[in-house]
């Protein structure tokens, strides 16, 4: 993820006032999502990211 849209990605959740541990889930879940595309989470359809979460579900077997 690019600095640029980490940082606004940071200032989103600190403005949603998310504690520590949960900011640090979501970055790592949207660095999964980036890299599982090889490609920046603001160039990614709503169509990659559903199939990405199809992908969490069925294959993977994450809830």
């Amino acid at each position: 993820m690019s600095s640029e849209i980490r940082k606004k990605f940071n200032d989103h959740m600190e403005f949603h006032g998310l504690a520590h541990h949960t900011k640090r889930g979501y970055i790592a879940a949207m660095k999964g999502l980036a890299n599982y595309y090889n490609l920046a989470p603001d160039n990614l359809s709503d169509d990659q990211v559903r199939a990405y979460f199809r992908h969490l579900l069925l294959e993977r077997k994450l809830a």
